[in-house]
């Protein structure tokens, strides 16, 4: 949007720059509009805005804004200062508040590069969150990354500001040429954002696909057979690449689309990284230390209860993970000796890399897919005794519901006893830590 809104302006004084829409899509007219600025400046005309074309961007723009009163966007004709809808905005929400929040932060962030442009789908998500949080940050509000009533009307506060002048006639001075980035925020780990519910491929755009990009660039610095891609929103060459690559390296179609299966297994190969337990490519070998598997500690475990549960002692289990005493506590990673514990614990053959059939697996599902679930979460009570005992029948009852569900709880997934690819890829691989 910031590019466009500026190619806008230029091209009211340089008409052989043609105009653009300003609908954060970087499509057809775009790139020619681009490549003509680029011409008429001497630049290479590729089309490419990198930080030459960026700083000759911001260059002109603002010597026409120190030449002249550039104009800005009136407000809509009857335009009334949105009411605060009666309740908190946050990671999650979803309508039409959220969607007005989300306008109004892009128009605001044509003045302030800080706050980063969103797509206004009204979907409150990660990056929603960050342009909120940056606001809130620019305008001395406490940093949350929650639209209460006080972040509410301050927006507004700031957008009108903006519309009547306040600040010595003119709108805040336009940012500085945004540099090309060099390091790209780490996903927050351990989370599940859902799938949007549409497929992402070449020339998709907006926060679903930096969202994906930004965890396809931390994959990166664990894996570099995963290109890094741009972090910029945009579904062009380099993201499919990245995406073919994933694909490829973790067992997937490498078709480059990200539908919810890819969507998932981003997500969770990020998860295991952040758990120092990264899952091996197709056809790698598991990381150093066959002697012992990682387990995460939940609420109640202590090292007598995982000595006894995995047929160890508690001090072998203190030896391998160089404690000086018996206290752990919740998300601790541990190594646990395998010495006894695979006896103990006659967990079946390995289970790992079967794909998601494609379909949820839900009370009265049956066949093969709900066998495979079934032993999965039979295997994993070696973990977690408190998971529900079932039988491995293909039969999806109450009883797999059930078991499903806590699983779910257990892993801090929507608890809802449905097996969809996020809850399929993280039984599989917490199935996998005991083989």
């Amino acid at each position: 949007m910031q590019l466009k809104f500026i190619l806008n302006i230029v091209s009211r004084f340089y008409p052989e720059v043609p105009s653009v829409i300003e609908d954060g899509v970087f499509d057809a007219r775009t790139l020619n509009s681009v490549r003509e600025f680029q011409r008429r400046f001497g630049l290479n005309p590729d089309g490419v805005v990198g930080p030459i074309t960026w700083a000759k961007l911001y260059e002109v723009y603002r010597g026409i804004d120190r030449n002249t009163s550039i104009p800005k966007p009136p407000p809509p004709a009857g335009w009334v200062r949105p009411v605060y809808p009666g309740h908190l905005l946050r990671n999650g929400s979803r309508g039409e508040s959220v969607r007005i929040i989300q306008f109004y932060l892009n128009i605001i962030g044509r003045y302030y590069e800080d706050i980063r442009p969103l797509t206004p789908d009204g979907v409150f998500g990660s990056l929603t969150e960050a342009a909120v949080r940056q606001f809130q940050r620019l305008f001395g509000l406490n940093p949350d990354g929650i639209v209460g009533p006080l972040t509410w009307n301050k927006i507004f506060d700031v957008y009108e500001a903006l519309q009547d002048g306040v600040s010595g006639g003119n709108p805040p001075p336009p940012p500085p040429p945004p540099p090309p980035p060099t390091e790209v925020p780490l996903p927050r780990c351990f989370t599940t954002p859902p799938y949007p519910g549409t497929l992402m491929r070449q020339g998709s755009t907006g926060e679903n696909v930096r969202l994906m990009q930004q965890y396809l660039i931390a994959i990166h610095r664990n894996n570099q057979d995963v290109p890094a891609p741009p972090w910029d929103g945009s579904f062009g060459a380099s993201t499919d690449t990245a995406v073919r690559a994933f694909q490829r390296q973790y067992g997937l179609n490498s078709d480059g689309i990200i539908g919810p299966l890819t969507w998932a297994r981003v997500v969770e190969v990020y998860n295991r990284i952040c758990e120092g337990n990264p899952i091996p490519p197709s056809g790698g070998t598991p990381p150093p230390g066959g002697n012992y598997f990682n387990y995460t500690v939940v609420a109640g475990d202590n090292l007598w209860t995982l000595g006894q549960r995995f047929g160890t002692t508690m001090q072998a289990i203190m030896d391998l993970n160089g404690l000086t005493n018996d206290l752990i506590f919740p998300g601790q990673v541990l190594k646990i000796p395998r010495g006894t514990a695979s006896a103990a614990l006659t967990p079946s053959p390995q289970l790992a890399n079967r794909p998601y059939p494609g379909m949820f697996l839900r009370n009265g599902s049956h066949g093969d897919d709900v066998r495979f679930i079934q032993q999965n979460l039979v295997d994993l009570r070696a973990l977690n005794p408190d998971l529900p005992s079932i039988t491995v029948d293909g039969i999806f009852g109450p009883r797999t519901v059930e078991a499903v569900r806590s699983f779910q709880r257990w892993q801090g997934l929507v608890a809802d006893g449905v097996v969809g690819p996020i809850t399929w890829y993280a039984i599989v691989d917490k199935r996998n830590l005991i083989v």
